[in-house]
């Protein structure tokens, strides 16, 4: 048994994981009772069968959300198990051997084999996908010293803060490709097939070319539905998420601009005065 965890939200539900690789047994083996262990019932669901279960945790306020730490990263379900979901966000292939939560900020903090460990800010979104939490505005301190450690020296740990502003987190379930991702996908499922591989023309090479990369736009609107601001955010496979700044566009740069637009046509309306 490598891990047994009561929940928080009913005394008579407990969960329970299992790991038989040493009988060269990889498949995730993670158990749930609702009579405090007279029966059990699987959770594996739609887990990868190559990886043991090391970790488990339980959501503070959705007892449907579940996190698991397996040899290959680490998988949540809003399901109660019924569907699991890989949660990458920039963490690498490795084993997580411990989960925690913190409950004031809803930080999932990982605990991992020969990479340190890893903090998710923030995964409440995942708890509803995804509900509006209100942005914090406040004054940045300055840094102390150029290391930012003050005189505690470099053996004194500091890590960076997340984000100023209103952080928007969205999902996307596929890439958006473009013209040529597309056809050199085709191509290689054609290769895998042995079927035969068309060829694209000049025209369609130069269509590719031209065909604009597709773009993943954000449009922050007040509550006129007037346009205060647009923001380009990443065109990643899964969760992603962009900060807002919580300002406006600044309208020093507009006023240059307009000036030196200005500055000509004023010139040569003096000159034809004149």
């Amino acid at each position: 048994m490598n891990r047994i965890l009561t929940s928080q939200h009913d005394t008579n539900l407990v969960y329970a994981s299992f790991d038989n690789h040493k009988m060269a047994d990889f498949n995730p083996y993670i158990l749930k009772s609702t009579d405090v262990g007279k029966t059990w019932t699987s959770l594996k669901g739609t887990l990868s069968t190559n990886g043991p279960i090391l970790a488990i945790a339980e959501d503070h306020m959705n007892n449907n959300l579940l996190f698991v730490g397996t040899e290959f990263g680490v998988y949540f379900t809003i399901e109660g198990g019924r569907k699991w979901i890989q949660l990458k966000a920039g963490l690498p292939t490795i084993a997580v051997r411990e989960i925690a939560i913190q409950k004031r900020e809803n930080d999932l903090v990982l605990v991992t084999y020969g990479r340190g460990f890893y903090i998710l800010d923030d995964y409440s979104p995942l708890r509803s996908i995804f509900p509006v939490r209100d942005a914090m505005m406040y004054i940045q301190a300055t840094p102390l010293g150029s290391s930012n450690k003050a005189t505690h020296g470099e053996s004194f740990y500091t890590a960076s803060n997340p984000p100023f502003g209103a952080t928007l987190t969205y999902y996307l379930r596929e890439v958006l490709e473009t013209k040529k991702e597309i056809r050199q996908e085709a191509e290689k499922e054609a290769e895998k097939k042995n079927h035969t591989i068309k060829y694209p023309t000049w025209d369609e090479l130069k269509a590719e070319d031209e065909k604009e990369t597709p773009t993943i736009l954000i449009t922050i609107t007040d509550d006129s539905e007037h346009v205060i601001r647009k923001l380009n955010g990443t065109n990643l496979k899964g969760i992603n998420r962009i900060t807002r700044k919580l300002r406006y566009p600044q309208k020093s740069i507009v006023f240059l601009l307009q000036l030196q637009i200005l500055n000509p046509l004023i010139s040569l309306y003096q000159m034809e005065k004149r």
